[in-house]
C-alpha cells in the first residue's frame, strides 16, 4: 500500500508490480501456512540521467550539483520547474551538455519551466528542449556568461503568451571572458518572447530558426562574425526588429 497499490496471490520469486508511483510504501507478504511479513519500501521519481556517469537524479540541479566538467545530462519528458544553474563561482561553472526526449514528430517534450543559467558552458551542446516562461518578469528563459562555442539545436523558446513580463529567450550577460561562438539550428522563439536572442556575443550564427508572435527577433548589439541565414521573422510587437546591430557590423 502507498501512493498506489497491486497485489496478487499466488506470487512466485521475483514478482515484479509494474507502474508505482513515487513515494513510500509498506509492502506486505503472506505465506501459503497464513504467516506474514511486512517491510517498508521507497519508489523514487530520478528523471534526469546523467549519461557520461551512468547516475540519476531527481532535479535538474541536482545532476548538475552532481555532475563533472564535459558529462552529458538527459532530461526524460516532462515538465520541470526550476531554475537552475551551471555557475559555481561568479566567473566560473561546469562546462555540460544537456538533451532532451521528443515525440514521435521530433518535437522536443522535455520542457523547463524556468530558467538555466549557463556560466563557463564552454563548447558544449543543448539539444530538443523547450524552454517555457514561468511568468516572472525578467526571467530570461537561457542566460549566458562567460560561454564560448555553445550549440542550440531543435530547441524552443516559448513566451507563453506573456509580453508584459519582457523575457528573452537567449540572453547576454556580460563577463570577464566574454560570449563567443554561440549556434543556433533548428530553433523556435515563440508566444511572447520579448526578444528571441539578445546578445554582445563575438560569433553568432542562426540558421533555420523560426521567431513567431514575439516582439523582436535578434538583439545584436556588437554586430561582430554574424550569420543569419534561412530564417522567418513574424513578429507582432511594437518597434519590432527582425535583427538589429550595433556600429560598425561583420555580417552575413
Amino acid at each position: 500500500t502507498g501512493p498506489s497499490s497491486d497485489s496478487d496471490s499466488p506470487v512466485s520469486s521475483g514478482y515484479v508490480i509494474p507502474s508505482l508511483a513515487a513515494g513510500n510504501y509498506t509492502i506486505t507478504v503472506t505465506s501459503a501456512n497464513g504467516t506474514t511479513a511486512t517491510t517498508a519500501a521507497t519508489v523514487l521519481y530520478l528523471p534526469v540521467h546523467n549519461t557520461t556517469a551512468n547516475t540519476y537524479h531527481p532535479t535538474i540541479q541536482a545532476a548538475i550539483d552532481a555532475a563533472s566538467d564535459e558529462d552529458d545530462i538527459f532530461l526524460c519528458a516532462g515538465t520541470y520547474t526550476e531554475n537552475a544553474t551551471t555557475s559555481t563561482g561568479l566567473n566560473t561553472g561546469k562546462r555540460l551538455s544537456f538533451t532532451g526526449a521528443t515525440d514521435i514528430s521530433g518535437a522536443p517534450i522535455s520542457i523547463i519551466n524556468g530558467s538555466l543559467y549557463l556560466n563557463d558552458n564552454d563548447v558544449q551542446t543543448i539539444t530538443n528542449v523547450r524552454f517555457k516562461s514561468d511568468g516572472v518578469a525578467s526571467n530570461h528563459l537561457v542566460q549566458l556568461k562567460n560561454t564560448n562555442g555553445l550549440t542550440f539545436t531543435n530547441c524552443i523558446f516559448d513566451g507563453d503568451n506573456n509580453l508584459a513580463d519582457v523575457v528573452n529567450g537567449i540572453n547576454h550577460i556580460s563577463g570577464p571572458n566574454g560570449n563567443s561562438d554561440i549556434e543556433v539550428n533548428n530553433c523556435k522563439f515563440i508566444d511572447g518572447i520579448y526578444v528571441g536572442i539578445g546578445s554582445r556575443f563575438t560569433g553568432l550564427t542562426v540558421q533555420n530558426t523560426l521567431f513567431d508572435n514575439i516582439k523582436s527577433g535578434i538583439n545584436h548589439q556588437s554586430a561582430d562574425n554574424v550569420l543569419v541565414e534561412d530564417c522567418t521573422f513574424n513578429l507582432n510587437g511594437g518597434s519590432s526588429y527582425g535583427v538589429r546591430f550595433g556600429s560598425n557590423p561583420d555580417i552575413a
